[in-house]
């Protein structure tokens, strides 16, 4: 299913090659943007399910975040943000995007970073979402 996510917005993301760029964590989602803050507004969001990877090993995986509706959800989100912090505070650049049949779309950064966008082969996606699994915007 992202195979219609990387054919729509495949150029767009194509943009942020060789640029710097900033990985956001926003709950289990990731939002890629644009470091040098030039274009505002333009960005990558990737929903789960993800797996970042450093050195082609698993670093972390969108279902580690923590419950957010445990009692403890504050101390163990906090803990969990200071465990990816090695990799939203490097110095990254895109360097491509790829599809892979049955893996999903690869976000190739520098420093041995990557990012997995799995396809969702759920039936839990609506017909009028207008995107599965990632998208680049464009205002």
């Amino acid at each position: 299913m992202a195979f219609d996510d990387y054919k729509q917005y495949l150029e767009h993301a194509e943009t942020f090659k060789f640029k710097r760029v900033r990985p956001i964590f926003a709950i289990n989602s990731i939002k890629i943007v644009h470091a040098s803050r030039v274009r505002p507004g333009h960005y990558i969001w990737i929903d789960p399910p993800w797996t970042v990877y450093k050195d082609s090993k698993p670093f972390r995986v969108s279902s580690s975040y923590p419950d957010p509706h445990k009692p403890v959800h504050w101390h163990t989100e906090s803990m969990w943000f200071k465990s990816v912090r090695p990799f939203y505070t490097s110095d990254l650049r895109f360097l491509s995007i790829t599809y892979r049949t049955h893996y999903g779309t690869r976000f190739r950064l520098s420093n041995g970073w990557q990012i997995n966008a799995f396809d969702s082969f759920g039936d839990d996606v609506e017909e009028d979402d207008w995107y599965v699994d990632w998208y680049a915007s464009t205002t």
